[in-house]
């Protein structure tokens, strides 16, 4: 039988509690715990600076490994990982080419992406220097930022850059236009590239006022009113129980990765609990959370990100690189799992209750992490989760969370390998070894013969009505 103080079992209790609660198949997606437990202000926060929080959120690529120190501290994105999808992909598509036009489109689509580079390292740089200079001049003599770019010329330099952009994807394009796989990746890579593509949103409250201090990111969002949700109360439980059962899917996915460490309980770092700490978590027959709402809302990316390009595609590039175990693009967020006001019951004999009590005595308040929670100082994995309350109750220990407080407790996300997992099985090969097949679907390919001087009134439709979908009045 699992039990909770194995790092794995415990989480992959939680993860079957969730699955039970969403009621749903999920497919190939998996129910993973996020950030465990970040406490966020989306609602609270002025529109825009959530609307900025909620895109980095949703960008974060979860790792395989419940840690959550890790999680905090990854650089992993999707937006990256899919820009170096189709780069990859890119690669192996003109390697098929016939020899006698791979060597100019090779060297065309590497030029092009060496000045798409070039055009996003220059807009990080001035974005930088318009930012040192904001802070530093005088408000009542501040210039307008266009006055400031022609002073410095960085104008005509952004024109110069664009311009040399678009002179070598209109040639790539009319070299490639013939092979329809190759334009179907162009025009990924215009999307991706687009200024339409990128909204840009204050990170901190003081540059709200200042929208040539904003940060400009690759469109993504949460779909729903946030405000609302918070506002709505009723009782919610998302119950796990070493007798109900671990999720099968959560354990295939992220064993490789469990640190046998971490798990729901903990002691301070600063005291730690030695043995009573397995032992405590060891006997805990039952978590049994409650919050006042719980939800899923959608994970939205603009046009930029092409789901249907990795399904008909993923099988060309290496697996390990993109969808093993520690790839680039192998965990994709659909949808954010949301609860506030929490509490737990945490369901233990009366035995180990009074040696928890005892060892809190004689540690002289030492920090202990219920799940989510830490109750005194040290053990808690965020500094954003707010002072909670302890109180015994009959068989156990009820943790009670700040009223109001939101939280999300969980994600789901999906997983391109148990795709490509599943056609090698079916084809009878490794899936490893599927990037020198032909494409999966090939049948299915777009056409896709519009070339660059169409997209741009597509891209700025999509991302009008992103923004509205999203609430942004950027």
């Amino acid at each position: 039988m699992p039990n909770f103080g194995e790092a794995l079992e415990a989480w992959s209790l939680y993860a079957a509690a969730l699955e039970r609660k969403l009621g749903t198949d999920v497919g190939a997606s998996v129910v993973l715990p996020f950030q465990t437990w970040m406490s966020l202000d989306w609602h609270q926060a002025d529109a825009l600076v959530a609307a900025y929080s909620k895109q980095t959120f949703v960008d974060i690529m979860p790792q395989l490994n419940p840690d959550p120190a890790r999680y905090v501290e990854s650089s992993a994105r999707v937006s990256v990982g899919f820009e170096s999808f189709v780069r990859g992909l890119n690669g192996q598509v003109l390697n098929a080419v016939p020899a006698a036009d791979r060597r100019k489109l090779m060297a065309l689509y590497a030029e092009w992406q060496k000045k798409q580079q070039e055009l996003g390292a220059f807009e990080d740089k001035v974005l930088e220097a318009w930012k040192t200079y904001v802070h530093g001049a005088d408000p009542t003599q501040r210039e307008t930022r266009a006055d400031w770019e022609r002073r410095y010329r960085y104008d005509s330099e952004r024109e110069m850059l664009r311009r040399r952009v678009d002179e070598i994807a209109g040639a790539y394009l009319a070299e490639a236009s013939a092979n329809p796989d190759l334009i179907r990746l162009a025009n990924a890579s215009a999307a991706l590239s687009a200024e339409q593509s990128r909204l840009p949103l204050p990170a901190e409250p003081w540059q709200v006022p200042y929208r040539d201090t904003w940060e400009s990111r690759l469109r993504c969002g949460v779909l729903g009113d946030i405000s609302s949700f918070v506002a709505q109360t009723g009782e919610h439980r998302v119950y796990a129980s070493v007798s109900t059962g671990t999720s099968r899917v959560f354990e295939k996915r992220w064993s490789a990765r469990a640190k046998g460490r971490y798990g729901f309980f903990r002691a301070s770092a600063n005291a730690s609990g030695g043995q009573f700490e397995q032992n405590i978590a060891r006997s805990i027959e039952s978590v049994d959370f409650s919050f006042a709402n719980v939800s899923t809302f959608t994970v939205v990316r603009g046009l930029w990100y092409d789901g249907s390009l990795i399904r008909d595609y993923g099988a060309k590039v290496d697996f390990e690189q993109f969808w093993g175990e520690r790839g680039t693009l192998n965990a994709i967020p659909v949808s954010v799992i949301l609860a506030h006001s929490p509490s737990v019951v945490v369901k233990l004999d009366k035995y180990q209750r009074d040696e928890y009590k005892k060892w809190r005595q004689v540690s002289g308040g030492a920090g202990f992490g219920w799940g989510p929670w830490s109750i005194g100082g040290g053990a808690s994995f965020s500094s954003r989760l707010e002072t909670v309350k302890e109180e015994d109750v009959e068989g156990g220990i009820k943790i009670i969370g700040a009223e109001k407080q939101l939280f999300a407790i969980g994600m789901l996300v999906e997983i391109p390998g148990v795709w490509f997992e599943r056609s090698a099985e079916e084809a009878g090969v490794n899936p490893r070894d599927m990037a020198a097949m032909s494409s999966l679907n090939s049948q299915k390919v777009e056409a896709g013969r519009v070339i660059l001087r169409g997209l741009e009134a597509d891209f700025a439709t999509s991302a009008a009505t992103l923004d509205r979908l999203l609430g942004v009045r950027s």
